[in-house]
């Protein structure tokens, strides 16, 4: 074959085209065929024009196995990477299955709400002076619920017990005291009163808090509390509309051995059913008590400034448009004119009313955009 050496003498008559090995001459023992597959037995180096000699497995080799896969009936993607192989180091494999970890942190769990009902509360809790129906012992004939302009002014009267006060404030100062190791000091009236807050929500709110309230206020003003504001010019801390930091009136009643305040709000400009309740900040799942609810209904002369404060929120773009959505369908759902002669009255509440129904469709376009882009990223 071509890249050969030529056969030596005497062996030239016995090569045939089949490249079958030569036979010998008479009076010669056999020869053994050549090894085709490793190198010249003189040199250790492969003839001219032959590829390097390859060296034949071990006996007894075992293969690596193919990596585990998924099992085919899992539609799910797999969120663990798949085991080390003989390729990859321990340390790499390790570090993946750290990166992993890390890019899906457990959502923390969430903490309900303890106390819903004013049966449980150790406290009370009035608006305008009228108790929670479950504490209204009237005929049943009054009304259980306080009827409400937009920005009408509201009077929220809570009352707490001075056992419980005693208590919670011991059971802070303990915790306290094994954490840091604070001297013992002599409690106030002020510390047990520490971080707390009545606060304005919409009926039905699953959580307390200044994230969820509509406004929120703490009895004693301090100088780091920033609770929280909204569109009703509320701040928390003792703070409203500007006024100087102060403390909002508590007194301590002998006679009940109890603590009673009073804190001043301002009610919604949007429609719906709101009430009070009081909480610890530092414990706002807590509920302490609950006022009545609180039924904001706009007036004739009210329903033009409640249009364009929702059209206002629609056009700031910083909520989703859900609730601008609901004040507008309670807006329209409670408006009953009562003068005949009306078409040049509410002139303007019409044009802000169509453009609040032009914001609405946009919100509810842009939700079925979003929700498309998100299912198609899921599938």
């Amino acid at each position: 074959p071509p890249g050969l050496q030529p056969p030596t003498q005497g062996f030239a008559g016995n090569i045939n085209s089949n490249n079958i090995p030569p036979r010998p001459p008479p009076g010669m023992g056999s020869l053994p065929p050549p090894n085709r597959g490793h190198s010249n037995a003189i040199n250790g180096t492969p003839p001219p024009g032959m590829p390097p000699p390859t060296r034949p497995p071990k006996v007894g080799a075992v293969a690596s196995p193919p990596p585990n896969k998924p099992p085919a009936s899992s539609i799910l993607p797999a969120r663990t990477p798949p085991p080390s192989s003989p390729s990859m180091p321990a340390t790499q494999s390790a570090d993946a299955q750290n990166a992993t970890t890390t890019a899906t942190p457990a959502k923390p769990a969430r903490v309900r709400r303890t106390q819903t009902r004013c049966e449980e509360q150790p406290g009370r809790l009035f608006a305008n002076d009228m108790p929670a129906e479950a504490f209204n012992s009237s005929s049943p004939q009054q009304q259980t619920s306080l009827i409400a302009r937009p920005r009408s002014e509201l009077t929220a009267r809570w009352v707490l017990p001075l056992p419980y006060l005693r208590h919670r404030a011991l059971r802070q100062f303990e915790a306290q005291k094994s954490v840091h190791g604070a001297p013992p000091q002599n409690l106030t009236i002020r510390d047990a009163l520490k971080n707390l807050t009545v606060g304005l929500f919409r009926k039905g709110a699953m959580e307390s808090g200044s994230q969820s309230s509509i406004v929120s206020k703490e009895i004693l003003a301090t100088s780091s509390s920033n609770g929280g504001s909204n569109a009703n010019g509320g701040k928390g801390g003792g703070q409203q509309g500007g006024r100087p930091s102060e403390d909002y009136f508590f007194n301590v009643d002998q006679r009940t051995d109890s603590v009673f305040g009073t804190v001043p709000f301002y009610a919604p400009r949007t429609p719906g059913n709101v009430l009070f309740r009081l909480y610890f900040d530092d414990e706002p799942q807590v509920t302490l008590a609950t006022g009545p609810c609180i039924r904001v209904l706009p007036t004739d002369s009210d329903v033009d400034s409640v249009l364009r404060f929702i059209l206002s929120n629609f056009k700031s773009k910083k909520t989703n448009g859900i609730s601008s959505m609901n004040s507008l369908a309670s807006v329209l759902e409670l408006f009953a004119p009562r003068q005949k002669s009306y078409n040049d009255r509410y002139a303007d509440a019409g044009r802000v009313a169509w453009g609040c129904i032009c914001e609405s469709r946009k919100a509810v376009e842009a939700a079925g955009l979003t929700f498309a882009k998100k299912k198609q990223e899921l599938e």
